[in-house]
């Protein structure tokens, strides 16, 4: 009798142990994140300095994004400046400047991955780690162009000069994860380069554009893939005829008279981090899931809803 009292309270005890185990096992954190090239730091728009700082601070807000990685984020009409510090000072978020062009803000604490010249950041949320890589690869020579211009005639031509222009940036960000694999790792950013999910031989005939006369299995994104990584809007919306979500360009006419739709900002992530939703953010509801009617930035915007 007193052995079976004294084993009924281990009992319970370790199943209490075991089911707290499986509640920490799936318990789930979300976050929103935004990739938002800005054009200049807003320069590009044409509005003043007040109407910039203000519908770039409404795309933030509207969009419920907790992380935003920003390209193109220095303001020089203006004073030259940060536009990144000076949003993320007006939202109260911590900001991270990766450089000239990228920087990263957010409501939760950021740090960098190793040390004051690292590109990775670190994100604490709710007392987890996530890695956030914030990228703006070269845009020039820009390869869709190129071929439309017929001044590349095959995809191995194709493939060599956007490695050549991006081969060593997107290099860069996956050699400083090494090691850092079994985090959580969302790599985000102004690509300059579409996703090869787009352009395979099914689509660029469903497409028929005649400028546009073969496949490209672009050197950027397959690279992130076999690293482990996964094109989240793709996950989300397999079907690229369905789907295109261009984000290049939001101006017609604003880089070649007969433009070359793209979409080439892009979120990828690892297997980590599931994808719940995603949103282009942009001038129309032809366009765009979600919208702000004087769209500020030459690109889309990309929203993904995620967790880890």
């Amino acid at each position: 009798m007193k052995r079976t009292i004294r084993f009924i309270p281990r009992l319970v005890l370790m199943t209490l142990i075991l089911i707290g185990n499986i509640h920490v096992g799936y318990a789930k954190t979300s976050f929103k994140i935004l990739s938002f090239n800005i054009w200049v730091g807003g320069d590009g728009s044409g509005f003043d300095k007040e109407k910039s700082v203000r519908n770039q601070l409404l795309v933030i807000r509207k969009s419920g994004a907790e992380i935003v990685a920003f390209q193109e984020q220095t303001s020089f009409k203006f004073g030259e400046h940060s536009r990144a510090q000076l949003l993320a000072d007006s939202l109260g978020w911590n900001c991270i400047i990766i450089d000239r062009s990228r920087a990263v803000i957010s409501k939760y604490p950021l740090s960098r991955l190793k040390d004051d010249k690292s590109q990775i950041l670190k994100v604490d949320i709710a007392g987890k780690t996530l890695l956030v890589g914030d990228v703006h690869l070269p845009a020039y020579p820009y390869e869709p162009y190129d071929i439309a211009e017929k001044k590349l005639s095959d995809e191995a031509s194709a493939i060599a000069s956007a490695q050549k222009s991006r081969g060593k940036q997107i290099h860069s960000v996956v050699d400083e994860l090494k090691g850092f694999e079994n985090y959580p790792c969302v790599i985000l950013g102004d690509f300059n380069e579409p996703s090869y999910f787009d352009w395979t031989a099914k689509y660029m005939k469903d497409r028929n554009d005649p400028r546009l006369p073969f496949s490209v299995k672009w050197p950027s994104t397959s690279l992130l893939v076999e690293n482990g990584f996964y094109d989240a809007y793709r996950k989300i919306y397999k079907d690229v005829n369905k789907r295109p979500a261009y984000t290049w360009t939001s101006i017609p006419g604003g880089s070649i008279e007969n433009e070359v739709y793209d979409r080439i900002d892009l979120i990828f992530a690892n297997s980590k981090v599931k994808t719940k939703s995603a949103k282009i953010v942009g001038e129309s509801s032809e366009t765009s899931d979600l919208v702000i009617s004087e769209w500020p930035t030459d690109h889309r915007a990309v929203l993904m809803e995620m967790s880890f």
